[in-house]
Order: C-alpha cells, then structure tokens, then sequence
C-alpha cells in the first residue's frame, strides 16, 4: 500500500484492506504549484487536526480550562490567522449561551474546525 501511494499518490480502499478510506495524497510540491497553476493566490496556509474527530466523547468531558488548551493547542497546528477567528468566535459562543448549551454544543464546534 504505500509503495502504491509512493508511485500512484492515491489509495483505494475497495483495492485492499484498509484503514482508512480512499485517498489523494500530495507532495509538499504539489501543494505549492497547485494554486499557481489555477491562477488562485495563498492568503493563508490551514490544516485540520483530524485527530478531534477520534477523541470528541474525550474532548466533551474535558473541563472549560483544558477545553480551551485543547482548542489553543489545535488553532496553533492550524494556523494563527484562524486562531484569531476562532477566538473571537468562543468569545460570542460564551457570551450567547449557558454553561450547558456550552458544553452540548462542543462537539459540533469541534467538528468545524476538524
């Protein structure tokens, strides 16, 4: 399988067992010349953290302060622009809603940014 994605630069779960789902993966050039070649300018470079999509059940049961090292960890893997946004955007959340509305509503939060 690797070899394959070496040479090929995809995977197809339907070719082998697998542990994910079908797949394109990029070299770091290919990244680069990508929006060149589509007349497209990088305004920002961000990433998602698909690990969160694994741990929500954990990331729900964190506390409000490690819930917010959770989310400042993430933004910065991410990118700053968006830890901006995001800040601002937890900062309206928590002015909007309740403790429980906070904490219902974690894992859709989550779920954007993963």
């Amino acid at each position: 399988m690797i070899s394959k994605i070496i040479k090929d630069g995809y995977r197809d779960s339907v070719e082998e067992d697998s542990f994910s789902h079908s797949a394109y993966f990029h070299t770091p050039s290919e990244i680069k010349s990508l929006p060149n070649n589509a007349g497209v300018n990088k305004l920002e470079h961000v990433s998602t953290d698909e690990i969160g999509v694994y741990m929500k059940d954990t990331i729900n049961q964190l506390s409000e302060e490690k819930y917010n090292l959770w989310v400042e960890a993430h933004l910065k893997t991410c990118s700053e622009l968006l830890e901006v946004l995001q800040t601002e955007l937890l900062k309206e959340r928590r002015r909007l809603q309740s403790p429980l509305q906070r904490r219902a509503t974690r894992v859709k939060a989550n779920l954007l940014f993963w």
